[in-house]
């Protein structure tokens, strides 16, 4: 049952963002910004520790190890606990043109609790997805549909329960004529879930969403602001009564990295800033070690190694 809730929250979000997905997918660069023909990174987070007045790096909190291709996609990434012992791992594979064609996620005794199975067209473009949990039933089927310059029109997702049988039907339309996008979730009987509409840019990203429980009546709405390097600046979040619920504004440096996040209450009044400064990097410009404060105070300090081809 936990895979399964896990799997539909997954699939949701996954549809909220399919348009500007669609086209990262097809990209051949690093997802995360590394520079060069990176082979494996090993990220370390420390816990940070309080001596004499001074904070300084602690035991080992998490450990995650990155490994690409030549031409920059992720192959395999493990994710360890402080004892760095049984991690969890996924596993990408991909046809001859690059196209990822299976992920595979392993839980921490090995097991095999999650498995993303994706079918491509000539152009490329993802056409089909089937996501299965681990005793191997289909949890939720994606099939897209796609315009002459490869962006998502018509999206489809099937949810399904442990024994096969259909629970519901989330559909998606983009009109990038008109620069909206919508979908609609519907229980197999027809009865209507939530719709949600969204104003797009001339980019594909949501600029508007408005969101609509046709169950209970309820309406949310979200705004999204960008820079010119089409990095989220800001969010904000408002109520059913058009109020605002929260917001919040991130910064990027010159590198494309976040430099700052900051949340903001319904008042407009800040209650959180984190920090992140990138105070060492490597001969080809990645950086090795990050540190994050939170109002001010150090609360974690990453250390990578990097390898290249």
């Amino acid at each position: 049952m936990k895979i399964c809730f896990r799997i539909v929250i997954v699939s949701f979000l996954v549809s909220c963002f399919s348009y500007s997905f669609a086209e990262n997918a097809k990209k051949n660069d690093y997802s995360n910004g590394l520079k060069g023909k990176v082979r494996v990174v090993i990220e370390s987070t420390y816990w940070v520790i309080e001596a004499y007045g001074e904070f300084e790096k602690g035991n080992l909190k998490s450990k995650t190890i990155s490994k690409y291709n030549e031409i920059g996609k992720p192959t395999e990434s493990s994710s360890y606990k402080s004892d760095e012992s049984s991690p969890s791992k996924w596993i990408n594979k991909y046809d001859n043109d690059g196209n990822e064609i299976e992920m595979v996620h392993y839980d921490l005794d090995g097991t095999a609790d999650m498995r993303i199975v994706r079918k491509f067209d000539d152009g490329g473009n993802e056409i089909e997805s089937e996501w299965y949990d681990s005793d191997g039933k289909l949890q939720n089927k994606w099939t897209s549909e796609y315009d002459k310059t490869g962006r998502v029109v018509n999206q489809r997702c099937l949810d399904f329960k442990s024994d096969g049988n259909l629970v519901s039907i989330l559909d998606e339309h983009n009109d990038y004529n008109l620069n909206k996008s919508e979908y609609k979730k519907n229980a197999t009987n027809g009865k209507p879930i939530f719709k949600t509409s969204c104003n797009l840019d001339k980019f594909g990203n949501k600029i508007e969403e408005y969101f609509t429980n046709l169950e209970d009546k309820t309406s949310s709405k979200e705004t999204y602001k960008y820079d010119d390097k089409r990095n989220v600046i800001e969010y904000k979040k408002f109520n059913s009564n058009g109020g605002l619920k929260s917001k919040e504004t991130t910064k990027f440096d010159e590198n494309g990295y976040k430099i700052e996040e900051c949340k903001y209450n319904s008042n407009g009044i800040l209650f959180s800033k984190t920090t992140y400064k990138y105070e060492e990097c490597d001969e080809t410009g990645n950086w090795t070690k990050q540190t994050e404060y939170l109002n001010d105070r150090l609360i974690s300090i990453i250390e990578r190694e990097i390898e290249y081809y």
